[in-house]
């Protein structure tokens, strides 16, 4: 299992993964505890890997600006075509 955080800081990111995994892994051994599962029966959970430093995820500057252009321009037009057909309406 992955366990993941999305934040502006990397380093929180990478805190709050820690913690998050951390507590399940506690969670659940308490959780099979109190169900009297016996120990041979448990599953065990193990932290493998530490969190590591937060990266990027998402767009770019450059690309999130096209995006946004592309959708203005598209927007724009959808809203052209509709006034120009209202106001065809409006003329009958």
């Amino acid at each position: 299992m992955f366990v993941t955080s999305r934040t502006r800081d990397p380093q929180l990111s990478k805190k709050i993964a820690q913690s998050l995994a951390e507590r399940l892994v506690t969670y659940l051994q308490k959780e099979q505890e109190a169900a009297f599962i016996p120990p041979r029966g448990r599953i065990s959970f193990t932290i493998v890997v530490p969190a590591a430093d937060g990266v990027k995820v998402e767009p770019t500057k450059r690309r999130a600006a096209a995006v946004g252009a592309v959708t203005s321009v598209v927007l724009f037009g959808v809203l052209y075509v509709a006034a120009q057909f209202l106001a065809a309406r409006r003329r009958r």
